[in-house]
């Protein structure tokens, strides 16, 4: 677990060069990190689902973000890309989205305030594909 004293740039320094995550301070708000869209998507969905859909897991699973206040969790994928369009929806049913611009990733001030914090921090730069991850979560509401 991080020290208490972490600043966001050393955090975000840890994202770049630990994890592999093209992690950026953003300018707007400098103890907010975040990574754009392309080489790193996100699936997100309620917490009730997530939990659910965690503890279906067989394989290994990929890095996991919580928002507490919002009750929704962020499942960092591999590339994104589109939706498949057959599953929009399902999704759309299920109140599942993807990021689709940037994904905020938990800063330090974050964890402090409980506003983002790691459900399953990434300790590789292993992250499943998006569409793994979309229909393993689907087949739970089939």
């Amino acid at each position: 677990m991080p020290s208490s004293a972490e600043t966001t740039a050393q955090r975000c320094r840890h994202y770049q060069r630990d994890l592999g995550l093209p992690a950026v301070i953003m300018p707007e708000a400098e103890t907010r990190i975040i990574v754009q869209t392309g080489s790193v998507g996100a699936v997100v969905m309620p917490s009730g689902l997530a939990t659910e859909f965690v503890a279906d897991q067989q394989g290994q699973l990929g890095p996991v973000i919580e928002h507490p206040a919002s009750r929704r969790w962020s499942f960092l994928t591999g590339p994104s890309g589109p939706c498949p369009e057959s599953l929009t929806p399902a999704l759309l049913r299920w109140n599942i989205g993807v990021a689709s611009k940037c994904i905020v990733l938990p800063s330090p001030d974050d964890e402090r305030r409980g506003f983002r914090r790691w459900i399953h921090e990434p300790g590789t730069g292993f992250r499943p594909s998006m569409r793994e991850i979309l229909e393993a979560v689907l087949r739970l509401r089939r």
